[in-house]
């Protein structure tokens, strides 16, 4: 299970193709993006882009588009911008089409992705099981510039740290490059979650369900504490496997 809160991003499109076709095994992906766009963007956009078109009904008060793509199934959630209610309602919608799936990928609408990303990341979160009964990967992938990728993307991973807090007291983070000594051959302990990337069992889409009443900044704070409530414990990837645009 794939979930993808999209607004207004050019980036959309490329990402999905980017997933899709990068993918290990890209007839077992399920796919939900809360399509957020104003008339910059159509449906024939992604019919031009490659996708297929299996149909469109009405959930939940909002139209949902089925497209295929290489045996990946994607679902459109289609929002107008001006409905758009903050970064933690639109994962929530997208949550909803969970359908228990074994694993569940929340990203943004800005990444690549390795090739046989899905696989690597699976082997990776079972790898954990001896360290922990609920591993869950997550942090701040390095950085890619769409218009010179790949040449220009970082290789390195990273921790994430506390950057600091704001004037209302919310607390704010940053990523610093992994250290090299000792040579990382497995993923490393992480204290915090990263909104853009987390990797874990699909029931995670159930047991922290992103709360719909926080906007932006803060719904990764309350996603960490709710997660360590609920067992999980979080890992930084020690290898690169998709890269996001900051």
């Amino acid at each position: 299970f794939v979930q993808i809160p999209s607004y207004r991003d050019p980036q959309l499109i490329p990402t999905l193709i980017d997933l899709v076709r990068r993918a290990a095994a890209p007839a077992a992906l399920h796919v939900v993006v809360c399509w957020q766009h104003g008339d910059e963007a159509t449906l024939q956009d992604f019919l031009a882009a490659g996708f297929q078109l299996e149909s469109s009904c009405i959930g939940n008060q909002h139209p949902i588009h089925r497209l295929h793509m290489n045996g990946a199934e994607v679902e459109l959630i289609e929002v107008g911008f001006m409905h758009a209610r903050g970064c933690g309602w639109a994962r929530r919608l997208a949550q909803e089409r969970y359908r228990d799936e074994r694993y569940n990928l929340q990203i943004d609408s800005h990444h690549r992705f390795s090739d046989a990303w899905d696989g690597l990341l699976v082997e990776m979160l079972e790898s954990l099981r001896t360290r922990s009964c609920k591993p869950l990967l997550t942090g701040y992938p390095p950085a890619f510039q769409p218009e010179s990728y790949p040449d220009t993307r970082q290789n390195h991973v990273g921790q994430m740290l506390v950057r600091g807090f704001n004037s209302v007291g919310v607390v704010s983070y940053k990523a610093v490059r992994m250290p090299k000594d000792p040579v990382r051959n497995e993923p490393m302990r992480a204290r915090f979650i990263s909104g853009g990337f987390l990797f874990s069992d699909g029931e995670f889409v159930r047991d922290v369900m992103n709360d719909a009443d926080h906007f932006f900044s803060t719904e990764e704070i309350v996603m960490a504490v709710r997660a360590y409530t609920h067992g999980y414990d979080f890992f930084h990837p020690h290898r690169p496997l998709l890269w996001h645009q900051y």
